[in-house]
């Protein structure tokens, strides 16, 4: 029996390789989502992450915080080098609480907090973990 093909198929020598680099390039890309409030989340090692990329996701993921107050874990991942301009964790009752991935960015600090004796980053917290970041104080 002889086999034919298709009147309508085209079948190129670059198919299989076209199809090849699809899979592949699906299989290496980030598998990340959109959290309700607009941050993107990526799963690693098991654990949710917020992508911290700027100072507005730096604002939002404070947010995030104070309604957790503590009471469970908020892990961040930075995505870039960005400056901020507010602290996370400002009273006892919104302590961050997980783990703050800096993935090897810079994270520049120019908090303005009028009366207060300090500013950095976090303030208050409890239970973190802080990896790979470099923080740079900016002062005037």
């Amino acid at each position: 029996m002889k086999k034919t093909k298709p009147k309508n198929m085209k079948v190129t020598k670059w198919s299989p390789i076209i199809t090849l680099l699809f899979i592949l390039t699906t299989w290496a890309m980030p598998q990340g989502a959109w959290a309700a409030n607009g941050l993107e989340t990526v799963m690693i090692e098991g654990k949710t992450f917020y992508v911290l990329r700027n100072n507005d996701d730096w604002t939002q993921f404070s947010t995030i915080i104070q309604k957790a107050e503590g009471k469970e874990d908020m892990n961040a991942i930075m995505d870039g080098d960005f400056t901020i301009s507010s602290m996370i964790g400002q009273n006892s009752d919104s302590p961050f609480s997980g783990i703050f991935d800096g993935n090897g960015h810079t994270l520049n600090v120019d908090i303005k907090e009028g009366d207060s004796n300090y500013a950095a980053p976090f303030s208050q917290v409890k239970n973190a973990t802080f990896k790979v970041a470099m923080i740079n104080a900016l002062t005037k």
